[in-house]
């Protein structure tokens, strides 16, 4: 991954510090939930996502991620995911959400880490 500088610095030096950093600046909407009982229940968003689905990571914190943004015609298929997540497996895969707008094609990337 290549990036242009710029004078914007992360204060923190951790690597937790760099991760909310990083992920705050990737222009793809990203969710980090837990899973609990196969629910993938939300942790945080970044920008990106808030501008995308209309939801504050305050509004859905907690909550389950497939409620508020998986059609219930694509709950089988986000099920999937999740039970393929919760095994340690990474996921890459065209899917359906909905959106702000309206339904949308994304490519979903789920890759669990240890916490």
């Amino acid at each position: 991954m290549a990036g242009e500088p710029t004078d914007e610095r992360v204060e923190d030096g951790s690597n937790d510090g760099r991760y909310r950093h990083l992920i705050e600046h990737v222009q793809d909407a990203v969710v980090e939930f837990t899973l609990a009982d196969g629910e993938p229940t939300v942790s945080d968003v970044n920008r990106a996502f808030v501008d995308v689905f209309g939801y504050e990571a305050d509004d859905i914190r907690g909550e389950s991620l497939n409620e508020w943004v998986v059609p219930d015609w694509k709950l089988a298929e986000a099920r999937e995911l999740d039970t393929n997540t919760a095994s340690g497996a990474i996921n890459y895969q065209q899917v359906t959400r909905e959106t702000a707008t309206g339904l949308r094609e994304f490519l979903y990337r789920g890759i669990p880490y240890a916490t």
